[in-house]
Order: structure tokens, then C-alpha cells, then sequence
């Protein structure tokens, strides 16, 4: 009673107003929903209203680029047409050409915005330089392969386009025209066309500047130029201080002078040297924003009109059936006191005489048949109160003792009804599941279970059990605990025995989670590369298999992307292994980074991986492979006081079009990825199906197997040309030249063997061969009391050998020779691609007594500063300037300034090529000290320069006959 009387103290609130704020908070968070949904498709629009926007701004700019660069190549390409500019060129008149050009320059300045110009001869003679001009690197070189008009951008204090076009000449030959001009007269033409402002601006470091107001610091920008100086500048400037750039590249919207404002950045494409520049658009959006934000209101406004009305219809028809409900709910109670006359009196009076019921009528009539029914049964359950109390205590003893048992258990033990409910879980249970007990009982077994695929079998298998169509049930499944952590089990489900009637289930569970996880990780090795983390080359095969298929299938195309890293080796060979592996991780990373969620990347093993595009366009693969060239080239480590970066070859294959089987489609994309090695590094090739694919690749296969069987067998023959000394007319030291033979006897081009065993790595190897062969000969000429100096040429590649000085240290102690009387040589170009090292090297080893010559001078870099750097005793001039010396006279006057250098450095010079008489009286009296040619000397084996010699070759160089006669 007084529980009764405590409830009826506590505060009323009727079912229709309850029921009115459910509905009420339901609305509105329906309506925030709705409003949320509506600015956020609103917000996707303006975004994509925004990209669409800049994008059509950067082909804009594009398209103004690309016909500033087709005007200025129409300008290059009348220069010659200007009055007395041909015969000038011609004559090679440097004073004459520019008096030529100068009336006409300031008019090109104006009209074409022209900023500078330069004129080559074919051999590459300055005959114009005009203006200040700062040509990119590679962009005559790039020129020169195919004499097509090429264009560039470079930035250094402004950003300026260059274009490049041929000069030819009937008779003179082929020559080039380079024009540059800045971009401020493209910005203004942007400007005009599409109304946006833009400013442009080229990366730079802070320390760089010296207080500088266009440089925006947290962008790591200089503002060169813009639409509109005065506002554009001081924005800019500010918004640099309040965003970072990647705010500004996503596109950043801002509001000024009640105007609102798009400012996105896009970098100018192709202006990466020396630094990047960039462009910042910056457009008015004013009415679309206006645009959103009436539409925002407007949409606000009608829902709350229609929860307003909603709400109202609601109230309207719950009000009259809750007042009946509430009645009835008062008087219900009393059921409990067993006052059934009074009851059923109260609700007689709330009986309607309607041709319709609603459910509180129906509710009424339930009630007083529930008084009738609970009156009659209210004596039945005094008789069998007693009943159960006797059963109770039988049956909980047994329990208790059932229970007792269990807990003992180190077992997962519960049993369930026929519905799956659990109706009893052990100790142990608890403890594996973290639930008590008393959580679990009444649950469902299947709430013990992760939802997946499986679970609607198990509830099929599990209800054959309980029917008895089978003994007994073994599986394995996880089971979640309370933490949200799974622990994997074997369970075993048999029905309990004398209680078929009640068809309960035993379930009994062990814990195999150590077992499932060690199951787990032997599946991940197989499938995976265990440094970085990718699929492995057997998951590639089934992975693109399968993708073949759905392409055939679906009629799609897909791709697969081979990655060859250039020169990986050098960096193990250099850091060690454990920095490989870290570039080799860092490269996996970048690769995630890049790839779309479709994609799958793969490490087939050593530095090569592969990248599997399931549907692509044909078009588009090329962007993708150059976006990941130059995604990997940012990728870079620190080992051993190196900074090592990363450049990728990259060959592609086309599926099905190249190929409908695995094997095919991976020859294919091998073939492609040594055409991109062919073609330089850090780039891309597709596979294509012609001969002329194949046959180079059957070449690069077949000298690599030359360079192998070489060194295999020691296939490497050596030949030695005799070097002059010109003012003693005497011979004073002989080269020695790599020869290689096929299997007839017949000599194999040595400039292809020297090349491809470059590109295989092997060409360390071929260079330690050389010098064991040749410090072999002179060890026997020692012997026999013959003085002889030789001269051994060494790749760029060896220097970069971290052991090259230890192994020519180890052979000259081997063979105790005379160091002095060895000369290495080394190109000009092998020399500067890493000079500082290089240098270094080269100390290194002349203090063993060797000397080092300068092969090859004027064809590389050609750049008499080498003299200077590196620690070389002669310089041998290339051929090119030898061959035609006493017609030309402007070899005449190259030779004799680097013989003048070289004196005044107190080194020799040679000349290579010397075919004839005439050739050499010239080189004399330019002051040449030394001659090498067929003139002097065509290339001979040793044993025809030393006939003497052959048998001590042959029968007296042993290891063990040397060790000897040293000992002796």
C-alpha cells in the first residue's frame, strides 16, 4: 500500500503531451537533418561550381601560354628575313648580327613582349645573345632530338617563356633561335578574358629575401606580378598570415568589403626551374554565395511552418481518446486490491454507444474481461502457490549443485533453448566474455557472435540440432566481448541428455585464439611482403588474373604499371642495405599515398614493384605514370651522409589489349619499363606491340648475356695504341682499349658492350677485368726490364663504387707494379655527375703513385672549371676538334686555349684522332704535348707491340710463379 500511495504522489504528465514532444523532438531532428542535408548539397554544389571554375581558369592561362609560345616561334622564325640578318649568320658576324637586329628590337620588345633572344650556329656558337636570357636546362638538349619547335618556363626573379625553333640555312646548315618573354602581358590578357584577378609567384626561401612585402612566409611564396597590384598584393599577404597553403590550394573563400572572394592556388605547369611558380586566382563569387543563403532561409522557413502544422493536427486528434486512456489508467490499478465490482462500475460508465470503436473502446472492454478472468483465477493460485513453492526448493538445489560443478570448468559452458536464448553460463564464461552472468542469461547465444555471412547457416545447422536431424555440432567463430575486443573459439553444441522434451542445448567452447592468430599470420606471409607491407609477386598473379578476366567479361580496360628504381644499387652499395630497405618503405608509402582506393600495389621483389589499375582510360594512364614519377622523385633518404632520392622507370601494359595472359601481359610491361630506362630516367613508356619494340629488347638481352659470358669466361681481350710525344717525336705511353669477340673470331661493337654492361650494373666488374689484364702485361714487361706506361680507361660507374680504391690498391700490391707508370682515365661527363665525390676518390688513389687523365674534354659539360676541380695530370681533347683542325679555324683557337689552361694548371694535353701529317705539324705549333691516332698508331695486341714477350705472357705469369719469383 504504500508503494501505491508513493506512486500516486508522483507528478502526472498526460500521454498526449508526452507524446507531443516525442513527436515534436522527432520533427526536428528531422528538420535538422533535412537542414543539414540541404547546406551540405548546397555546399558540394559551390565547391564543385568552384573547381569547375578554376579548372576552366588554368586552361585559360594554358591556352594563353600555348599561343604566346606559337607567336613567338612566328617571331623566331622571321628573324632571318630582316634586312642583311641571313648573310651576317652566315658569315658568323656576332657585331654584324646584332647592329642587324637592333633597329628592330625595341619593336619586338613592344609588339611581342619579346625579353630576350639568342642565336646558336650548328655548332652551337653563340652568334646573338640578346637581353638577359636564363635557357632551362635540358631544353636544347630535348630540342635537338627531334628540331621541333619547343617551348619552357623558368623562374628566377620573374617567371619567363622560352621557345626554341630551327634556323637552317640552305649550305650553312642547322642552327636555333631562343626567344624569351615574361608572363606579365599573359596575366593581364587572363585578366581581361575571364574578369578573375590572378597574381602570379614563384616559391622561395625566406632566406632568400631580404624584408620583402610580396612574400607571403607561411606559403613559402614571392609575388612577382598581378591583376590588380594594389588590392591583390596586401590580400594576399594577409591571408598568408591566417591559412596554411594547403587552405589555399583546396580553395579558400573568404569575405571582404561585403563581397565574397574564391582564392585557390595552382602551380604554373611546367615552371619547376629553378624554383616553382605558381598562380593565385582570386574570384569574385558574390551571387553565388547570395544565391546559397537565400535559399538556406527560404528552406528554414517552410519547415518550421510545416512542424508549426504538424504538430497542431496531432494535438487535435489525441486529445479526447488520452482523456478516456487516462481514466481508464486510474482505475486499473485497483485490479491489485481484488475490488472487482468497482472496477467494473467505473468503466460501464466509460462505454460509448458509437457505429465506431477506437482502441481506447477496445481497451475498455479488455479490462473488464480481465476483471472476470482475474477474479476466477485469483482462487487457482492460492492452491498452486503452494504447489510451486515445493518444487522451487528441489529444483534450486539441484541447481546449485549442477552449478557448482560447472564453475570448476576452465571452459566456456552455457546452455540454450530451442530459441537460442541462453539459459545458463558458467564461471568461466564471465571471465572470457567479461559479462557476468547475469548479463548473458536471456540473451540470444547468436548476440555472443560477430554479424557476418556465416551466422545464418549456424542458425539453420543449430535448429537441425534441436529437431534431431543431427547429434552433435562442431565450428569455430569469434566471440565479442564486453570491451569490444573478439576472442577466437571451437565450439561443440550436443543436445542434454533425459531432457529431449525441452530440447536445451549444451554448448561448450575452448579458447584457440593463439592457435587462429599464428593460422592468420602464415596466410598474411604468403601473400604479402613482409618489409613493406604490400601484396607479394604470387598475389599479384592471382589478383591480375582476375582482373584480366573482368575486363574480357565487362569489356573494360585495365592497366599494370612495372617500377624499376634507377640505380638502387648504389645506394645499397653506398648506405648500406639497411638504408635500401627504408627508401625501398618510403617508396611503398608514396605509392599508397598516390594510388585510388581500386588500385592495388605490389613489391615483386628487390626494387621493383608493380601498381594494378583495374579500369582506366587510355588517355589517362600516361598522366597516372607521370604523376608518379614525379610523386617518387620527392622521396628521399639520408644515409651515410648521402642524400639519396628516388627515380622510377615505369612500364605499362594495356589489358586485354596487350595481352590476355599473365605471363604475356608481364613480358610486355618489362619490355615497356627498359624502353623508359632506354629513353632516360624518371620516365614512362606503354607497351607497344611492334617489331621495333621487340627487337631492341631481344638486343639489350642478348649484350647483357655478352657482358656475362664475357666476364663468365674471361672473354675480355685487351689491345694497346701507342701515344706520341710530339716534340720528341717518340713514343711515350700506350692506351689500352677493350676488345670483344663472338664466337667466330669477329669483333663485337665495343661501344655496345660498354653501354649495356653500364646499364646491367656490370661494368664495375668489367673495369677490375681491364686492369687485372693489362698491370698483368706490364708486370711481365717489369720482369723483363721493358719500360712501358699505360694508360686504363675507368667508367663513371666505378666511382661510384665505395670499395674502388681498396680493390686497385689490392692489384697493385698483387702484381707489384710500378704505380707511376699507370694513367687512369675518366670523361669529362662521368667525372662531373657527382664531382665533389669524384674528386675525392681520384685524391684517393693517386696517392697510391698512379696519375689520372681527363678523357674526352669539350664534349661534356665542357667547362674549363673541371680543370681546376679535379686532380688530373693530362687532358686529352676529344677527337671532334681534332678531326678538321687545320680547315677550322675555330677548333684551331679551342685547342689552343686549353692547352694555355692546362699549362697554366701545369698539365699535359693529348689529341685523340690524329690521322694524318697535317693534323699533327698544326697541333704542334699550337703547343699539343702529346698525339694519339692512326697516324701515329692503329690499336695492336700486346704480343705484336712485344713479340719478345708473348712466351713470358704465356708460360710466366702465375700467381703462384709471381709469389715466387717476389719472394726470390
Amino acid at each position: 500500500m504504500s508503494e501505491f500511495g508513493h506512486r500516486k504522489q508522483e507528478r502526472f504528465i498526460s500521454l498526449k503531451w508526452r507524446a507531443l514532444a516525442l513527436t515534436s523532438a522527432l520533427l526536428v531532428v528531422v528538420f535538422i537533418i533535412f537542414m543539414l542535408a540541404s547546406h551540405y548539397s548546397a555546399q558540394l554544389q559551390l565547391n564543385e561550381m568552384g573547381k569547375d571554375r578554376t579548372q576552366r581558369y588554368v586552361e585559360q592561362l594554358d591556352a594563353l601560354l600555348d599561343r604566346k609560345a606559337h607567336r613567338m616561334e612566328a617571331v623566331a622564325r622571321i628573324l632571318v628575313q630582316i634586312e642583311g640578318v641571313e648573310a651576317a649568320i652566315r658569315s658568323g658576324n656576332k657585331d654584324d648580327i646584332q647592329q642587324r637586329i637592333a633597329p628592330y628590337w625595341e619593336t619586338l620588345r613592344e609588339e611581342s613582349a619579346v625579353n630576350s633572344a639568342v642565336v646558336f650556329s650548328p655548332t652551337d656558337e653563340v652568334l646573338l645573345w640578346q637581353g638577359d636570357p636564363r635557357i632551362p636546362p635540358g631544353m636544347l638538349e630535348k630540342f635537338r632530338i627531334d628540331w621541333q619547335p619547343r617551348s619552357a618556363l623558368a623562374c628566377f626573379d620573374t617567371c619567363e617563356l622560352y621557345v626554341v625553333v630551327p634556323l637552317e640555312l640552305p649550305g650553312w646548315g642547322r642552327g636555333m633561335v631562343v626567344y624569351s618573354a615574361y608572363l606579365d602581358q599573359i596575366i593581364q590578357h587572363f585578366h581581361a578574358i575571364s574578369k578573375a584577378r590572378v597574381a602570379l609567384a614563384v616559391r622561395r626561401n625566406q632566406s632568400q629575401l631580404d624584408n620583402n612585402e610580396h612574400y607571403l612566409i607561411n606559403w613559402g611564396s614571392e609575388i612577382l606580378t598581378a591583376s590588380v597590384m594594389t588590392k591583390d598584393i596586401p590580400l594576399l599577404v594577409e591571408l598568408a598570415n591566417q591559412y596554411s597553403r594547403a587552405d589555399v590550394f583546396n580553395g579558400l573563400q573568404i569575405a571582404r568589403d561585403k563581397r565574397s572572394y574564391e582564392i585557390v592556388l595552382r602551380p604554373l605547369q611546367g615552371a619547376v626551374f629553378p624554383r616553382q611558380g605558381e598562380v593565385y586566382l582570386i574570384s569574385d563569387i558574390t551571387a553565388e554565395m547570395t544565391q546559397h543563403e537565400t535559399l538556406q532561409r527560404n528552406g528554414l522557413i517552410f519547415a518550421l511552418v510545416g512542424l508549426v502544422f504538424a504538430e497542431v493536427v496531432l494535438l487535435t486528434t489525441l486529445w479526447g481518446p488520452l482523456n478516456r486512456l487516462r481514466i481508464m489508467a486510474s482505475v486499473l490499478p485497483l485490479l491489485a486490491t481484488q475490488k472487482f465490482t468497482y472496477i467494473r462500475k467505473e468503466l460501464n460508465a466509460l462505454q460509448r454507444d458509437i457505429p465506431f470503436s477506437d482502441e481506447s473502446d477496445i481497451l475498455n472492454s479488455s479490462a473488464l474481461r480481465l476483471s472476470h478472468l482475474l477474479e476466477e483465477l485469483q482462487s487457482e493460485l492460492h492452491t498452486r502457490a503452494e504447489q510451486l513453492e515445493k518444487k522451487t526448493d528441489d529444483l534450486q538445489a539441484e541447481k546449485q549443485f549442477v552449478q557448482s560443478i560447472l564453475d570448476t570448468a576452465h571452459a566456456l559452458i552455457i546452455t540454450q533453448d530451442r530459441t537460442g536464448c541462453i539459459s545458463m553460463a558458467n564461471h568461466h564464461c564471465g571471465s572470457i566474455t567479461g559479462y557476468d552472468t547475469t548479463e548473458l542469461v536471456g540473451k540470444s547465444f547468436f548476440w555472443l557472435l560477430p554479424h557476418n555471412e556465416q551466422l545464418p547457416d549456424l542458425r539453420f545447422q543449430l535448429n537441425e540440432l534441436v529437431n534431431g536431424f543431427r547429434n552433435e555440432l562442431h565450428h569455430e567463430s569469434a566471440v565479442v566481448r564486453k570491451d569490444g575486443t573478439t576472442v577466437y573459439m571451437a565450439w561443440h553444441h550436443s543436445l542434454l541428455p533425459n531432457v529431449k522434451e525441452q530440447n536445451q542445448i549444451l554448448s561448450i567452447a575452448l579458447d584457440i585464439s593463439e592457435r587462429k592468430e599464428a593460422e592468420e599470420r602464415l596466410g598474411w606471409l604468403a601473400s604479402h611482403d613482409p618489409l613493406t607491407g604490400l601484396f607479394n609477386r604470387r598475389r599479384f598473379g592471382e589478383e591480375l588474373q582476375k582482373s584480366i578476366s573482368h575486363a574480357k567479361r565487362y569489356d573494360r580496360i585495365g592497366a599494370i604499371l612495372f617500377f624499376d628504381l634507377d640505380q638502387f644499387k648504389d645506394v645499397n652499395d653506398t648506405s648500406g642495405h639497411k638504408v635500401g630497405d627504408e627508401l625501398l618503405r618510403r617508396v611503398s608509402e608514396r605509392l599508397s599515398i598516390e594510388a585510388r582506393d581500386s588500385d592495388q600495389i605490389f613489391r615483386l621483389g628487390g626494387d621493383e614493384f608493380a601498381m594494378l589499375l583495374r579500369e582506366v582510360e587510355v588517355d589517362a594512364v600516361g598522366k597516372v605514370a607521370s604523376r608518379l614519377c614525379d610523386a617518387l622523385a620527392s622521396v628521399e633518404v639520408l644515409g651515410n651522409g648521402r642524400v639519396h632520392r628516388v627515380s622510377t622507370s615505369i612500364g605499362i601494359a594495356l589489358f586485354p589489349h596487350h595481352g590476355e595472359f599473365v605471363d604475356d601481359l608481364v613480358a610486355n610491361a618489362d619490355i615497356a619499363m627498359y624502353q623508359a630506362k632506354t629513353s632516360g630516367r624518371n620516365g614512362w613508356h606503354i607497351y607497344s606491340p611492334d617489331e621495333h619494340d621487340r627487337e631492341r629488347t631481344h638486343e639489350r638481352v642478348y649484350w647483357n648475356e655478352k657482358v656475362k659470358e664475357a666476364l663468365a669466361t674471361d672473354g675480355l681481350n685487351v689491345v694497346f695504341q701507342p701515344i706520341q710525344n710530339i716534340e720528341e717525336n717518340r713514343l711515350s705511353h700506350f692506351e689500352a682499349l677493350l676488345r670483344v669477340f663472338d664466337e667466330e673470331g669477329q669483333p663485337l661493337p665495343t661501344f655496345k658492350f660498354i653501354q649495356s654492361a653500364e646499364n646491367s650494373g656490370l661494368i664495375q666488374d668489367v673495369d677490375l677485368k681491364v686492369i687485372d689484364k693489362v698491370l698483368l702485361r706490364k708486370q711481365v714487361l717489369e720482369r723483363a726490364g721493358v719500360d712501358a706506361v699505360f694508360a686504363i680507361n675507368l667508367s663513371g660507374v666505378s666511382f661510384r663504387n665505395p670499395d674502388l680504391y681498396d680493390e686497385i690498391a689490392h692489384k697493385f700490391k698483387f702484381y707489384n707494379v710500378n704505380p707511376a707508370e699507370i694513367i687512369f682515365e675518366i670523361t669529362e661527363t662521368s667525372a662531373v655527375e657527382d664531382a665533389v665525390s669524384t674528386a675525392q676518390k681520384m685524391r684517393d688513389i693517386k696517392k697510391l703513385g698512379c696519375k689520372f687523365a681527363l678523357d674526352d674534354f669539350g664534349v661534356g659539360f665542357s667547362s674549363l672549371y673541371h680543370i681546376k676541380q679535379l686532380p688530373i695530370d693530362m687532358v686529352k681533347i676529344d677527337g671532334s676538334f681534332i678531326r678538321h683542325l687545320p680547315e677550322e679555324p675555330e677548333d684551331q683557337a679551342l685547342v689552343r686555349a686549353v692547352v694555355e689552361v692546362s699549362r697554366v694548371f701545369g698539365l699535359v694535353t693529348v689529341a685523340e684522332f690524329v690521322e694524318n701529317e697535317s693534323i699533327l705539324e698544326v697541333l704542334m705549333l699550337l703547343g699539343v704535348d702529346y698525339a694519339q691516332g692512326y697516324h701515329i698508331s692503329k690499336p695492336e695486341p700486346f704480343d705484336v707491340i712485344w713479340p719478345d714477350q708473348r712466351v713470358n705472357l704465356e708460360t710466366g705469369t702465375s700467381i703462384s710463379d709471381s709469389k715466387s719469383r717476389r719472394g726470390k
